[in-house]
């Protein structure tokens, strides 16, 4: 995996899933300093995926030409970054971020262990159609759930090879109730212009929706991917500011309400990350109580 002499790699977003990273994403991607690749996760530097996908990363095999492409659209003078949540849980991300660049800025979202586990169940079983079993048997067979929610666990990697000045660390609390101090946050993070006020500040992102055509969204990212492989990144990038792919999206969801995570299950994530968690507090100088209950 060489670097492309010509290409730098300066911010990378690692994680993890459903913890706010789509709405950071954008409020990165708002700046004019800023540029964040086609599409938003590349999955590069994992070698392994969701248990929804092939278990090989094909990504990951290709070369830094093919990655590059992913940002061909951005201002050359620009900071460019990407936010693939697999980065976190993968064992050997940190390894292969930190050879392509020692000094790349990181940055990972975290939200309430129980939480977060139980929306991508969601995200898996009602978006993605790919898990038809009850949560409450899902999160006992498969460790992916609660270890994707051991953030001590997966940061460690990262705090073992990366200075800590180069690491952000936010919460989905601190994303969703301070959307300001969280883009002045980031931006003074980067080194960028901090007093930039983007103009979706206020926009929800990636709220919990059921898909109705997942033909539509496949086609959608085949679309991407042919493109962005042809260097065509600008046009996928020029669609999407233009709202096409928002649009798709809202023709092809529609929000919904789905039941509440079982107080069994909700406890016995908890226990399960317990001690992961006073680990992240004694890492991070922070208190998690909140996210013991």
């Amino acid at each position: 995996m060489a670097q492309q002499p010509s290409f730098q790699l300066d911010f990378v977003g690692i994680g993890a899933p459903k913890a706010g990273t789509t709405q950071v994403a954008n409020i990165l991607a708002a700046h004019p300093q800023l540029c964040l690749s086609e599409p938003k996760e590349i999955h590069y530097f994992n070698e392994a995926s969701a248990y929804i996908h092939p278990k090989t990363n094909k990504n990951h095999s290709k070369d830094t030409t093919w990655y590059a492409k992913h940002f061909a659209h951005c201002a050359v003078d620009s900071l460019k970054g990407e936010f693939s949540t697999g980065y976190m849980y993968c064992e050997q991300a940190a390894k292969h971020i930190h050879t392509f660049n020692p000094k790349i800025k990181v940055i990972a979202c975290l939200r309430h262990p129980a939480e977060r586990a139980y929306s991508q169940y969601v995200m898996f079983r009602y978006y993605f159609k790919k898990e038809n079993r009850p949560f409450d048997e899902v999160v006992q067979t498969q460790s992916e759930f609660i270890d994707k929610s051991k953030y001590y666990q997966q940061l460690k990697r990262y705090f073992d090879l990366f200075d800590r000045s180069q690491i952000l660390i936010l919460t989905l609390d601190e994303i969703k109730q301070s959307p300001r101090d969280t883009a002045h946050k980031l931006y003074h993070f980067l080194g960028v212009d901090a007093t930039f006020i983007p103009p979706n500040i206020l926009e929800r992102a990636n709220a919990a929706k059921a898909i109705k055509l997942p033909f539509v969204s496949w086609a959608m990212g085949v679309f991407s991917s042919v493109m962005v492989s042809l260097g065509l990144s600008k046009v996928v990038n020029y669609l999407k500011e233009k709202g096409l792919k928002k649009w798709v999206i809202r023709m092809n969801s529609q929000q919904m309400d789905y039941p509440p995570m079982s107080a069994a299950s909700r406890a016995y994530i908890l226990d399960q990350v317990q001690a992961d968690t006073e680990q992240l507090e004694q890492l991070l100088g922070s208190d998690f109580s909140h996210w013991k209950v």
